[in-house]
């Protein structure tokens, strides 16, 4: 049977020594934090589509998004999982080191500063 992992891992795939388990079920933070933090372990994400959840979840292998109160859907994700053995995807870490490695958004706030600078040149 699954164990939780609690907070295990950063978005960037750094482990912070808190390790547990092979799913995802973030304690503390933010569960925005706890989808990404999953998904870089490479852990299975089952979360409703409320809030900023879905911008970093959705299209990511492993992740998958309900409806809030679907409980039938989540049940049948679950069981699903389950049955084939709770097997860990393979790409979550990746793409979220894709999207969301220090350096990647650095660049994107770089480029969000030229662009500010390049359509208000006069007002600096």
């Amino acid at each position: 049977m699954p164990t939780i992992w609690a907070k295990s891992r950063n978005v960037t795939g750094e482990d912070n020594g808190q390790s547990r388990g092979d799913h995802s079920l973030a304690q503390g933070g933010s569960f925005r934090t706890g989808v990404a933090e999953g998904l870089a372990r490479n852990l299975k994400a089952l979360w409703a589509k409320v809030g900023g959840i879905t911008d970093i979840a959705q299209g990511v292998e492993g992740a998958e998004l309900f409806d809030p109160g679907d409980w039938a859907a989540l049940e049948t994700s679950i069981l699903k999982w389950l049955a084939l053995g709770n097997p860990r995807i393979q790409l979550g870490a990746e793409e979220m080191r894709h999207r969301y490695h220090p350096n990647v958004i650095a660049r994107r706030h770089l480029e969000i500063y030229r662009q500010v600078l390049r359509s208000n040149p006069g007002r600096l």
